[in-house]
């Protein structure tokens, strides 16, 4: 018997959720671990960085809906950004700029 144990939650979210999102999380994941080796006070760490990243889930998911009410309501007026070929390479450098916001914000505390 092998004392390793896969986190069930974990493995039901990978297996539920998109690739892009559980690669997010896996990065949340790593960050995370990496914070806490060099962390002194972790508990201090951890609860600046959970607040952190629950204003991001909760801004991301309000977003969400005024994009979904924004696509509804001028549906047909407006063309979404389906066309702008830079937005994957935005939304790489724009995920990359948080992550290193979040890093040196709870790193500092």
């Amino acid at each position: 018997g092998s004392d390793f144990r896969f986190p069930v939650l974990a493995v039901a979210v990978g297996v539920y959720l998109p690739l892009g999102l559980s690669v997010l999380i896996f990065v949340g994941g790593i960050l995370a671990h990496i914070l806490n080796k060099k962390s002194k006070s972790k508990s201090k760490h951890n609860s600046t960085g959970l607040l952190l990243a629950s204003g991001l889930i909760t801004g991301e998911a309000l977003m969400g809906v005024l994009v979904a009410v924004a696509a509804v309501s001028f549906q047909g007026m407006v063309p979404m950004m389906g066309s702008f070929a830079a937005a994957g390479w935005l939304g790489v450098l724009v995920t990359l700029a948080v992550i290193y916001y979040v890093y040196n914000k709870v790193r500092k505390n």
